[in-house]
């Protein structure tokens, strides 16, 4: 049996015509497509949405705390003009509160005249021919027991009678305080002993008739070497000084004697230049 195929050739030139069916399919999965691409599209476009928020919550998170930062060092700065301010006014108050002291001051302090000024406030007497003479030798006073050594006033200008009396008045003897205050006492007196016991003078404080001792100098001396047999009494000197400062009444005497102990066992040599006694007034 002899089959045969026979094949259907189309003329040239024609066309296979869709029908509604495979067009509605067609433009379905182009829209399927779109929207995926769509979907796609969105998506990229959330996530650098997230990503850039996500960003900017960093900055803005590290622009906040710079800002708090910025915000506590402006306090600091804030506190620390306050407290320097504070103690400006602290010290203001200070000033403003001395110099209402320093015009309390001046408002009660002394007043004084022009002259005042310009001489020694206080007294200084010298050494001097007293009534304890000695005859038969210069310038040396000999006090007996409880006796005080004599002085005199080289100048008028060196006793201020605002502030000491002289007693008595030929021969000074004791130096009153006439205003009360805080004084710098001091004496010398040079010692022209035998070299055989001790020497020394003590100025002393009489209040209410009674004597106290302030300040005591005591030496021994050694006699200088030999001339012609016997000691060389010209180089035998030697001065004691003593000073100190003392808050004094009013009425209060001072005076100077030999030590309590030798009283006249000794000589003093009472020239001005080597021995006086004096007191500077301090502070009222």
């Amino acid at each position: 049996m002899v089959s045969a195929i026979i094949t259907e050739t189309k003329p040239k030139g024609y066309k296979i015509f869709r029908t509604s069916k495979d067009v509605t399919y067609t433009l379905y999965q182009r829209q399927k497509i779109w929207t995926f691409v769509m979907f796609l599209a969105a998506l990229i476009a959330l996530s650098w949405s997230v990503l850039y928020a996500f960003r900017m919550t960093n900055e803005m998170e590290e622009m906040r705390n710079k800002i708090e930062q910025n915000r506590k060092f402006i306090d600091e700065v804030i506190d620390e003009n306050n407290e320097h301010e504070s103690l400006i006014e602290n010290l203001r108050q200070t000033l403003n509160a001395n110099d209402s002291n320093a015009e309390i001051l001046r408002n009660n302090r002394v007043r004084r005249s022009p002259s005042d000024y310009e001489v020694f406030t206080g007294a200084h007497v010298v050494g001097c021919r007293g009534s304890y003479l000695d005859p038969t030798r210069r310038y040396e006073q000999i006090p007996g027991p409880g006796g005080y050594f004599e002085w005199r006033s080289e100048d008028d200008l060196a006793i201020r009678p605002m502030l000491i009396k002289i007693e008595p008045e030929n021969y000074i003897e004791r130096l009153e305080i006439r205003t009360p205050g805080y004084y710098f006492v001091y004496s010398q007196v040079t010692y022209h002993g035998r070299g055989e016991n001790e020497i020394g003078h003590e100025t002393v404080l009489i209040r209410n008739s009674q004597h106290t001792i302030l300040m005591s100098s005591v030496t021994m001396q050694v006699l200088a070497d030999a001339r012609n047999g016997h000691a060389n009494q010209m180089r035998n000197l030697d001065s004691g000084y003593h000073g100190g400062v003392f808050y004094l009444g009013r009425g209060d005497k001072l005076a100077v004697r030999p030590a309590n102990h030798i009283v006249g066992s000794q000589r003093f040599r009472m020239e001005g230049s080597k021995s006086f006694f004096g007191v500077a007034l301090l502070h009222l």
